[in-house]
């Protein structure tokens, strides 16, 4: 079951950054912007997070109120990796958040690419 949870969590993931990806690279169509920016987003970002996601986790461990702001962070994808990748447990609703954030992304890319004239 581990396995399968660690899959399931990858493929997550991935899909993820590959639209996050593929929606910078339809608004910028520069492969240098949008290695930076996915690195940046997830690579730089994420690991800045690290702190706050797991003084926000125990908070919640431990039953303790969380303000505004921690809860709406706990909605974010950073905030869902960085717990998962520390458990390599997943929930439902985390899990239909990345997914909805994957296809809010790919819409965008779609609907971009739709509007603009590529030759």
């Amino acid at each position: 079951m581990k396995d399968l949870n660690a899959l399931v969590i990858y493929l997550c993931v991935a899909f993820l950054i590959c639209v996050f990806a593929l929606f910078i690279s339809v608004i910028s169509f520069n492969h240098i912007t949008t290695i930076f920016s996915v690195l940046t987003v997830f690579g730089f970002i994420q690991y800045i997070s690290l702190y706050p996601i797991f003084k926000i986790h125990s908070k919640i461990l431990s039953g303790n109120n969380l303000s505004t702001a921690e809860r709406i962070f706990t909605y974010f994808p950073n905030y869902i990796i960085g717990i998962w990748s520390g458990t390599w447990k997943f929930e439902k609703n985390e899990l239909f958040l990345m997914l909805l954030y994957g296809s809010i992304f790919l819409v965008f890319s779609i609907v971009i690419l739709n509007k603009r004239d590529i030759r």
